[in-house]
């Protein structure tokens, strides 16, 4: 699967709720168990089981022209596999932090774009987040 969004997110991006630039954005990385649907809006949509690891919040957000973007990021302290990263809203209630994006590719900087599934059965690793240069996730087609 390729990297997608969120409807409901994108919904509170677009609307008056929520701010890209003011609000606190993480990265959660989800079991390989964990399934992608359109109908997920919050968090809760995530079973805590699902959820590997969560990042710090993000720095460097951008939003230019509708593409969305941030600095690069670390996730620490990874002990178990991963297949993806979702982007979040975090209001530090589960139940109303919005999903933005889905993301199962990542821009590896030695051969473009490589699978984010990290089933090396980490033990305390640090994985690096590296964003494409061409920004997150765009608001336009």
């Amino acid at each position: 699967m390729a990297n997608r969004v969120y409807p409901a997110g994108i919904e509170a991006l677009t609307g008056t709720d929520k701010s890209w630039l003011l609000s606190t954005v993480r990265f959660v990385a989800v079991s390989p168990s964990y399934t992608f649907s359109v109908s997920h809006s919050t968090l809760n949509d995530i079973p805590v089981l699902q959820r590997v690891a969560t990042s710090p919040v993000f720095a460097g957000k951008t939003n230019t022209g509708g593409v969305h973007d941030m600095a690069n990021s670390t996730l620490s302290g990874v002990n178990d596999p991963f297949n993806a990263l979702v982007a979040y809203i975090d209001t530090n209630t589960a139940g109303t932090s919005p999903l933005l994006v889905y993301v199962d590719t990542i821009l590896d900087p030695n051969d473009g774009v490589t699978e984010i599934p990290i089933s090396n059965d980490p033990t305390n690793a640090d994985v690096d987040i590296t964003v494409n240069p061409a920004g997150l996730f765009s608001l336009l087609p």
